[in-house]
């Protein structure tokens, strides 16, 4: 009989195989002839090498991809406007998961300094109940669809600038200077962990940072360029449109803050 792990034929009788040791009775069970043939089981090996060589290779570009978003952070956190200025579509990916990390961080650090503010109220006749996806997923949400808005406006002045970039460049550069906000959005998400109410100097700190990233990009194209509307006019129309963004996306931003404290109301009104 032919081994169904390795394909070596053996003597019918025999218990073991002779090349790979497997338990050929095990492996039969009741059958006297093998189920796969010899060329079978070398596909059937060789389709597993292949399935284990895919999920190494998987693991090694994931290991590699961490390292390089990691150089790429450093980089952007050490020198946010030479980053930035170096910064093309080539580097999307690492905006997006910039982004990603910016939008993440404010409801996070809302949602652990809630539950630290309301721990001592967990046993007794008032215990509040924060939800996560209430706190967390839905702000998120609404936050990448601003973030992306921004993005769109952005882009939007640029090429009012007469500007040849793309919107995968203005991406690009858009999460690049985004990592010094972020940057304090973590420190304030790990100081939120620890109980201090302290977080809300580096939140502060995140939000006036992000408050630069908008006329930094757009005056970083301007300077590649020659004609079109003036730097200044364009600053001054994106955050017009932003505003405007805010104020549309506001009401569910106000219904997401009233579910929140419906969720705290001991009373139910």
């Amino acid at each position: 009989m032919n081994c169904v792990k390795c394909g070596h034929p053996n003597d019918r009788d025999a218990r073991f195989c002779e090349s790979c040791g497997a338990n050929l009775q095990t492996e039969t069970g009741t059958h006297p002839n093998p189920v796969l043939s010899k060329e079978e089981a070398a596909a059937a090996a060789s389709t597993t090498a292949g399935q284990t060589g895919s999920s190494q290779a998987y693991i090694e570009k994931t290991k590699t991809v961490s390292k390089q978003y990691f150089s790429y952070f450093l980089t952007a956190l050490k020198n946010p406007v030479q980053a930035a200025a170096n910064t093309g579509k080539e580097n999307f990916i690492n905006g997006i998961i910039t982004i990603v990390l910016f939008a993440l961080m404010i409801p996070l650090m809302s949602y652990f300094a809630l539950k630290s503010a309301f721990s001592s109220y967990n046993s007794g006749w008032f215990s509040p109940d924060i939800s996560f996806g209430a706190v967390v997923i839905k702000p998120l949400f609404i936050l990448l669809i601003i973030l992306a808005l921004v993005v769109l406006i952005i882009f939007g002045a640029v090429k009012l600038g007469k500007s040849s970039a793309g919107f995968l460049d203005v991406l690009a550069r858009f999460g690049t200077f985004l990592v010094v906000p972020a940057s304090f959005f973590v420190i304030a998400l790990i100081i939120s962990l620890i109980g201090s109410y302290s977080f809300v100097f580096f939140l502060l700190l995140g939000l006036t940072a992000f408050s630069f990233v908008i006329p930094l990009i757009i005056y970083s194209y301007k300077k590649q360029s020659n004609g079109g509307l003036d730097a200044f006019y364009s600053i001054l129309l994106s955050y017009i449109a932003i505003a405007i963004v805010f104020m549309i996306i506001s009401d569910a931003a106000l219904e997401n803050i009233e579910e929140m404290l419906d969720m705290m109301n001991p009373f139910g009104f």
